[in-house]
């Protein structure tokens, strides 16, 4: 990967030239904020898909996360249009059962055109490393980073390894914010599509019932859990609804994607539809990790408060940390405890062993919406000495909706979510321009934009 522009910018601006340059750590120190930013927009132009082949593609999702873009790396991960993992089993030309040599193996020819080749799947090294959260950091395991419930889309997770030693990691989080993300199921045309159970949400065990539905779109949305985003060309205008009535008051529900089973009626007709939905559930998120250090070894694991008011973190049910200090000086087994401001997590220093860690907290504080037109500022200020411990939704453009239910629309910037954590997460007060340099372009239609935003304000200690 050559670089340009004074080394800002790498070869034809491409994924796999900022990829390589990064990982291969051949950017300056100077450089490196720009060249992580003109990386990102590549994403921004390829509305958040991969350009990269079986080699670049190596090298984009660790890259990511050490950017600590580790959203928009699980948004690439989730894509189920062309070209994705996702398009490969929910299109409707050739279904995969397994991963294929090129994206577009189906208009291909014969030639060097595998539908069983490994070169793809060299994401799952990351998703065991991050999507999971389970980090190798010495050979043998002599030390491994846990980094459970990282992503807000994510539920639950686990993994495990044998060799050299056992270890392992298992980690759920009920309550809270609970997103799910799954295509259409049928059969056309004699062309049998993966059949599965359609959506199935769940606020966990002793994490309330579903109180509100934040978004349902089936069609083509697009956007991840936080920052899901309609696309009017392409939406069922039912889905809330839809949802509503299946869900709301229920611990769990389900919802098919099937044709015309919960969504009855043409719509968007040769396109593989897909159902995204984000709930609220009545009790506050609560995280159960689960994990194993080798003999001889020893790990570090990040626990993360997920915008809870006063946190309150346990290991095997014995208090560890509340009230922003350490609770128990003496559990086995735990070498050193401290708060780590950046990350809204508890750090932890273990030895060998298994180990339980549960993170619950108070009903979280309350919401503050904020909203300024084009050019403006918007000002956030928590009361009562509290702090921004959360972004629950940002975007600039067109948003409908009031400040419970706020719906992004197709003509939207979805990075407006990352500023605003960027600049106002754990502080009492902040101020941000309504602008598409600060906010993202989102799309030149509209004539004037607008900043939505609704954070979570709480009491830290």
């Amino acid at each position: 990967a050559f670089s340009t522009s004074n080394g800002t910018h790498y070869m034809n601006d491409m994924q796999v030239s900022y990829a390589l340059a990064l990982a291969l750590q051949a950017v300056s120190t100077a450089n490196h904020e720009q060249v992580a930013d003109n990386f990102k927009s590549t994403f921004a132009s390829s509305k958040n898909h991969l350009t990269t082949g079986i080699i670049g593609t190596k090298f984009v999702f660790p890259v990511l996360s050490a950017l600590h873009m580790g959203d928009l790396a699980m948004e690439v991960a989730e894509q189920m249009d062309y070209p994705s993992w996702g398009w490969m089993a929910y299109n409707n030309f050739e279904p995969a059962t397994s991963v294929w040599e090129l994206w577009n193996a189906w208009e291909s020819g014969p030639g060097m055109n595998s539908r069983n080749h490994h070169m793809f799947s060299s994401v799952s090294a990351w998703l065991r490393t991050q999507a999971v959260g389970f980090v190798p950091t010495k050979p043998g395991l002599k030390n491994i980073t846990f980094l459970p419930a990282e992503h807000l889309g994510l539920s639950w997770a686990e993994t495990s390894v044998d060799e050299p030693q056992y270890a392992s990691l298992k980690w759920s989080r009920s309550g809270g914010i609970q997103c799910a993300k799954v295509p259409e199921s049928f059969s056309k045309d004699k062309l049998l599509l993966p059949h599965h159970n359609g959506v199935q949400l769940s606020c966990g065990e002793n994490g309330g019932v579903i109180e509100r539905v934040n978004f349902a779109s089936y069609g083509t949305p697009t956007g991840r859990c936080g920052a899901f985003v309609i696309n009017k060309d392409c939406h069922h205008d039912q889905s809330r609804s839809v949802v509503e009535d299946l869900c709301l008051g229920r611990s769990q529900c389900s919802i098919s994607t099937a044709a015309d089973a919960s969504f009855r009626g043409a719509l968007c007709e040769s396109t593989v539809k897909r159902l995204y939905v984000e709930v609220l559930c009545s009790s506050p998120s609560k995280t159960h990790s689960q994990l194993t250090v080798p003999i001889g070894s020893s790990g570090l694991v990040y626990l993360p408060a997920h915008g809870v008011q006063n946190p309150q973190f346990l290991e095997s049910d014995q208090l560890l940390w509340a009230n922003g200090r350490l609770s128990s000086e003496a559990i086995s087994g735990i070498r050193d405890v401290s708060w780590d401001g950046t990350r809204d997590s508890l750090k932890v220093h273990i030895g060998s062993g298994s180990f339980q860690f549960t993170v619950h907290g108070e009903e979280a504080g309350h919401s503050l919406c904020v909203t300024a037109e084009e050019n403006d500022v918007a000002h956030f200020e928590c009361p009562n000495g509290s702090l921004i411990t959360s972004v629950q939704f940002a975007a600039y453009g067109h948003v409908e909706g009031d400040c419970s239910s706020y719906l992004q629309e197709h003509c939207t910037s979805i990075s407006a979510k990352t500023a605003v954590q960027g600049e106002c997460m754990m502080k009492n007060s902040c101020r941000i321009k309504a602008h598409a340099k600060t906010l993202g372009e989102g799309c030149g239609m509209l004539k004037r934009r607008t900043f939505f935003a609704r954070v979570l304000c709480s009491i830290r200690v």
